[in-house]
């Protein structure tokens, strides 16, 4: 448990870590914090998900435009909801002969 503490200060400062990491090692941090992948579009970086750790930086950020939290594409714009276009019940639907 001590050693923990001894360590600690180091990994408070995870620009510094992230400075001195291999590239591998960045590309695991940038997994961790950004699990649902990160893109770079219209000159701002845009996510589904941040780590919750970072959410208290999330406002600063997204006030400089530098990232955008961005909310899941609703899959249920494109399929029909019932009626003549469509039937609402899930799973499988027996196949009947007349």
């Amino acid at each position: 448990m001590h050693q923990r503490l001894l360590v600690l200060p180091y990994m408070l400062n995870l620009p510094q870590i992230f400075k001195d990491s291999s590239l591998a090692q960045q590309h695991a941090i940038i997994s961790e914090v950004f699990k649902r992948g990160l893109t770079f579009k219209n000159g701002a970086f845009r996510t589904l998900w941040i780590n919750p750790e970072f959410e208290a930086n999330l406002l600063d950020i997204k006030e400089k435009g530098l990232l955008f939290l961005e909310q899941p594409f609703d899959f249920s714009l494109d399929f029909p909801s019932g009626g003549g276009r469509g039937i609402r019940t899930l799973g499988t639907v027996a196949s009947t002969t007349v």
